[in-house]
């Protein structure tokens, strides 16, 4: 039977990486779904934390503590995920700004099944599905996760 044992730096590093990985997940747009259940996001988070505090270098002597890095740590995850989550919502705006110029936006006004829902238009869906798409095939996503 295989032990798992980590050391004091071994753990504050995977605190760390934690705390990251939980500010990516709360604000990147795939993973802040509502239809992705709260269990699934906890496993995710624990399992990218323990793959990436492995290749995590430990502080120098002049570096703030662990306790002290949690929140800047969360703050960036946060940042890294609000960036991803606005390169997709300015190609769903753009989506949505054609789809009133050019009147493709009715359907949302004649739509007697759902009154309250969101209103999204046809190309703001098109858009933001390619810009997903142009994204992961750019890169950007393995960008966000090595920063």
């Amino acid at each position: 039977m295989a032990e798992l044992a980590l050391s004091g730096g071994q753990t504050a590093a995977l605190l760390i990486v934690i705390a990251r990985t939980t500010g990516f997940v709360a604000a990147a747009p795939f993973f802040s779904s509502r239809a992705l259940p709260s269990p699934a996001k906890a496993a995710l988070i624990i399992v990218m934390g323990w793959f990436f505090a492995r290749t995590a270098t430990p502080a120098g002597e002049g570096a703030l503590p662990w306790m002290a890095a949690l929140p800047l740590e969360l703050i960036a995850g946060i940042a890294i995920g609000y960036l991803l989550s606005l390169a997709i919502e300015i190609l769903g705006l753009i989506g949505r700004l054609i789809g009133l110029q050019t009147g493709l936006s009715l359907e949302g006004v004649c739509n007697p099944l759902s009154p309250n829902a969101e209103q999204s238009t046809a190309l703001e869906s098109l858009l933001s599905a390619l810009s997903t798409i142009a994204l992961i095939g750019a890169g950007y996503h393995l960008l966000c996760i090595g920063v």
